[in-house]
């Protein structure tokens, strides 16, 4: 949203930037974490360095980043402890390091994953649960995911999928400092 969306008082009416209505995509309280798929990866080390290893890209501003993977670590460990990710920790052979476990279990493997992790491991690969932020298990007094297959664009209707409309806002809110008014 533009800063002109927003009211100057409790009483006023919101008004739209330009007249002109905002992409109805995503448009509810929590943005686009309601729709998205909950896969919750950390990117690597490298990730971090890509410019010093693989040299200059004419015409770009490939760049290294200005932080480590070190430096991010204990924010990628809080905000998965904060919204509720579930995984297992060192499953993958390619994971980065972390400093602590995801704080809940990975969800079951249903259906074609089983399929696809059996036909993996006898081509010698790692299958492995991806991180998710749903919660396998009650969390933070959400319950745990009811595995109805529909997270990947749509909200969670058992709150199970760690939107920003189930985890940062309620607690936001619940410091009676925050008040969160949806545009219309």
């Amino acid at each position: 949203m533009s800063p002109q969306s927003f009211r100057k008082t409790p009483d006023a009416e919101a008004k739209r930037a330009h007249g002109v209505l905002p992409a109805t995509y995503a448009r509810l309280v929590g943005g686009s974490s309601n729709h998205f798929t909950a896969n919750f990866w950390r990117f690597h080390e490298s990730d971090f360095n890509e410019r010093s290893v693989l040299g200059a890209i004419p015409g770009t501003g490939f760049a290294d980043w200005p932080i480590t993977y070190q430096e991010l670590e204990p924010y990628y460990t809080k905000v998965e402890s904060e919204v509720g990710v579930s995984g297992l920790a060192h499953a993958s052979p390619f994971d980065p390091p972390r400093s602590k476990p995801y704080p809940m279990p990975p969800l079951p493997v249903k259906s074609s994953g089983v399929l696809l992790e059996r036909g993996g491991r006898k081509l010698g690969l790692h299958p492995f649960p991806a991180p998710m932020a749903i919660a396998s298990q009650p969390f933070r007094g959400r319950p745990g995911c009811i595995h109805c297959g529909f997270c990947m664009g749509f909200g969670c209707e058992a709150r199970a999928k760690s939107s920003a409309l189930y985890t940062m806002i309620p607690e936001a809110e619940a410091t009676g400092r925050c008040e969160v008014r949806s545009a219309s």
